[in-house]
């Protein structure tokens, strides 16, 4: 018979928090540079007519 012992499963809470931090830190810096291009094309796009 195969018996399987099932553990609680334990995290690295440091580990996924500065993964989600370096992944997220470059999509900020690229929405700042871009963010006037971001808003001419969201106004340009919504103008009526």
């Amino acid at each position: 018979m195969y018996i399987r012992v099932y553990k609680k499963p334990s995290y690295d809470w440091s580990l996924i928090n500065t993964i989600s931090i370096v992944g997220t830190i470059p999509m900020v810096v690229i929405f700042f540079f871009f963010q006037k291009y971001m808003v001419k094309g969201l106004v340009a796009g919504a103008v009526k007519g």
